[in-house]
């Protein structure tokens, strides 16, 4: 691992319904993503990923850059558990909505561009 290279997070949701995916997708899209990027991230990406032909969820899957562990690490301490405790209110086990989360950390070893410039 190298103190060089910027260490990504990811979190990815599956819904088995289509108006949870949509409020959740609206809740990131309307303040959580900036509020990420605005207490550490460098940037961010959301990705709506099609029905999964096995499971017939589908996911929203979230990525987060940071500039690189410690950075990640302080976000974690200092802003995500505030960050998360909205959406646990939101979107957690007591909500009533059916979300499944996985969450990973890794080094981002490649990126070039802006993926919006290719058509």
């Amino acid at each position: 691992m190298s103190q060089d290279l910027c260490t990504v997070y990811v979190v990815r949701a599956y819904f088995s319904d289509a108006q949870t995916r949509a409020e959740y997708e609206a809740w990131l899209l309307n303040g959580h993503v900036a509020a990420v990027e605005r207490t550490g991230a460098l940037s961010a990406a959301v990705c709506r990923w099609d029905q999964n032909s096995d499971t017939g969820e589908t996911a929203i899957e979230t990525h987060y850059v940071f500039r690189n562990r410690a950075a990640f690490a302080a976000y974690e301490a200092d802003h995500a558990p505030q960050l998360r405790a909205d959406g646990v209110r939101l979107f957690g086990p007591n909500s009533g909505k059916l979300i499944r989360f996985e969450r990973s950390v890794g080094d981002l070893c490649y990126s070039q561009g802006d993926s919006r410039a290719m058509d």
